[in-house]
């Protein structure tokens, strides 16, 4: 264990002993005086964290080592009773304590309305289209290394904070705030003004940001933006321009980028944005040559990330994202103006997103539905198109691994609902499981993917001390080839298909009640067996049925449900009923029926008087629909009971 971890604990430990006894002077005062004091000054305390409790940031060094000794003490020890956020937020609460006191001087003392300046964190859209011509609410990081893959899970951490220059127009740097003055390269990018394309540097307004200079290199630039979320959004607007080099001689690895990135307080990666130059992808793209080489460059255009995951009054982090070529013979340069929260941009970008109840069930029952949001890619250049779905899917994780996939959505407008069994999480599923959703567009000649994990925080399904044997199913799924072999508690409802084949076939048994419905076809040459019981160690036996009847005309089957005892040799048929039951007992012979309720009060009791009866019909339309119990005695004394169903 880190002796890190140990500072942790204690920590934990000296904040729950200073919440109880606040922090008063040890002058000897009478007690009243000093609990008054205390009172006064634990109210003046609080008022200070609750004021900036928002604006007050743990370091992300601190929050990595924080969560990682957690991590460590939960594999040591198995601490799950807090969860890591609380942690952290009564870590922060520690340290504006400390630090009322530590600003609270002598000439300030017991003032109540002490406040942290607004170093943090407001709205994105403070200052998020740059018209103060400055980069105040912003930070950066700048970079150069050399061959490196430049992938879109770049990690930026380790790069360098960069102080862009104070000049406007500064195109020699590597990170600058540009305005939209006609007088240098009439308001536009100036190297394509030289080429004869005219996109102008600023979207709207007077000023805009610039990140990586126009020179190939291994450039790397990123701007950063601490901001208390308020909304399911954040909108920006950006005019992307890329060399795109030969890619016999240039992977995509090797191609510039442009990422954005939304992430949580935790520097948790929550969603991503990503775009690899690429002069097919015409539908992003419009190209003109440059020393021999395809330019490509975008336009002005709408970009929107979801913040999905974080509650609104969280604190999250936006990152933008430029890097040259990973040769560094090329360049990758962005413009980005109008920061915000605009929900109604049309992006290139594809979305997923799924849609879960926070109530995360425990041992849910099947079917499952889960459902979700699409918004297909939209293209930036005329003609202007809407992207097509062409695929989704759904994986069920555990522990960040694919157990089962489903593919079976339903689709309606940008709506999608997957209908899961319970077979879908593998067999005999236990513990915890997360929802992730995929999806592929296409686009006139691009293919566009996205993905959406569940933002639930923990997990979305919970499999704990949960009976194997689910109370009730509906079997959807066709069989071929196989044997399928379900039960459950309660009922079974099969809407399924047996396809005609000898090796195809269904065994279902269910405590009350096999519901075969309209939709359930078994072909001629499936053998399929039914069976009212309750749920047991798996084992499936074969048994008699009653003589099958058919109907020539509409070659329909009726099929007699048979329950048999383990314990003895009495069929009961057919089970459910519609009023009448057969009784067969085989060698042994009947001396009593009885039907109880299920709470054991007696309904019915017949005495058989026939010598040698090893068969018996009994009547139970007097009977309300439901599930009784049936006791048979047979003349050596043995009785047995079986559950009967009335229709």
């Amino acid at each position: 264990m880190k002796q890190y971890t140990k500072h942790l604990w204690l920590v934990a430990f000296l904040f729950l002993f200073l919440q109880s006894f606040a922090q008063v002077t040890k002058e000897q005062k009478p007690k009243k005086e000093r609990i008054t004091k205390a009172q006064a000054t634990e109210k003046d305390v609080l008022a200070f964290i609750n004021k900036n409790i928002n604006k007050y940031d743990l370091t992300q060094e601190k929050i990595a080592r924080l969560k990682e000794d957690f991590e460590e003490e939960e594999r040591g020890h198995g601490i799950y009773k807090y969860d890591f956020r609380d942690l952290l937020l009564e870590i922060k609460r520690d340290e504006l304590r400390k630090l009322y006191f530590k600003l609270n001087t002598a000439s300030a003392k017991q003032k109540s309305d002490l406040e942290l300046e607004p170093n943090l964190i407001g709205n994105v859209c403070v200052n998020g289209s740059f018209e103060s011509g400055d980069t105040n609410e912003y930070t950066f990081r700048y970079a150069s290394p050399n061959s490196v893959d430049f992938l879109c899970d770049i990690n930026t951490d380790m790069y360098s904070p960069y102080t862009p220059s104070n000049i406007i127009n500064n195109f020699s740097n590597g990170i600058t705030i540009v305005d939209s003055n006609t007088q240098n390269a009439a308001g536009n990018d100036p190297l394509l003004e030289s080429l004869g394309v005219h996109i102008p540097r600023v979207f709207d307004g007077e000023f805009a940001i610039k990140l990586n200079d126009n020179s190939p290199s291994f450039s790397v630039s990123t701007l950063n933006k601490a901001y208390i979320v308020d909304g399911p959004v954040v909108s920006y607007n950006f005019s992307l321009i890329m060399q795109n080099p030969d890619p016999r001689h240039h992977p995509e690895a090797d191609q510039p980028h442009f990422i954005v990135r939304l992430y949580n307080s935790l520097h948790e990666i929550i969603s991503e944005n990503c775009i690899v130059a690429d002069v097919d992808n015409t539908e992003t793209f419009e190209n003109i040559t440059y020393f021999n080489e395809p330019l490509l460059f975008t336009r002005w255009q709408c970009g929107r990330i979801f913040t999905d995951g974080i509650q609104n009054g969280e604190e999250a982090t936006l990152e933008f994202i430029i890097t040259d070529c990973g040769q560094g013979a090329h360049y990758g340069t962005v413009y980005i103006d109008n920061i915000c929260n605009n929900e109604n941009c049309n992006s290139i970008f594809p979305e997923v997103h799924l849609d879960i109840n926070p109530s995360v069930p425990l041992c849910p029952t099947f079917p499952l539905n889960i459902c979700g949001t699409f918004i297909p890619p939209h293209s930036v250049n005329p003609p202007y198109t809407e992207g097509t779905l062409t695929a989704i899917n759904l994986n069920i994780l555990q522990g960040g691994n694919i157990v089962g996939t489903v593919n079976n959505a339903t689709i309606n407008d940008h709506q999608f609902c997957f209908e899961l069994a319970l077979t879908d999480f593998g067999p005999l599923p236990s513990g915890d499981y997360e929802y992730q959703a995929q999806a592929t567009f296409e686009i006139g000649n691009t293919t566009l993917n996205a993905e959406d994990t569940s933002a639930n925080q923990g997990p979305d399904a919970i499999f704990t001390g949960c009976s194997e044997c689910p109370d009730c199913i509906n079997i959807t799924t066709s069989v071929a080839g196989t044997t399928d072999t379900q039960q459950a508690h309660n009922c079974i409802n099969a809407t399924n298909t047996i396809t005609a084949a000898s090796s195809s076939s269904a065994v279902y048994r269910a405590g009350k009640e096999v519901v075969l419905l309209p939709d359930f076809v078994a072909l001629k040459g499936s053998i399929d067996r039914f069976y009212i019981e309750d749920c047991n160690d798996g084992t499936y036996v074969a048994r008699t049925a009653a003589p099958v009847k058919h109907q020539a005309a509409q070659q329909e089957v009726t099929i007699d449900l048979v329950e048999r005892n383990g314990q003895g040799n009495i069929s009961i048929y057919p089970n459910p009923t519609n009023g009448e039951l057969n009784i067969i007992s085989g060698e042994a012979s009947l001396r009593s029926i009885t039907v109880t309720g299920l709470d054991g009060k007696v309904i019915l009791k017949q005495k058989i008087t026939e010598t040698n009866a090893s068969g018996y019909k009994l009547d139970i339309n007097s009977l309300s629909s439901g599930m009784y119990l049936l006791n048979a005695e047979t003349v050596d004394g043995n009785i047995t009971s079986h559950k009967i169903i009335k229709n």
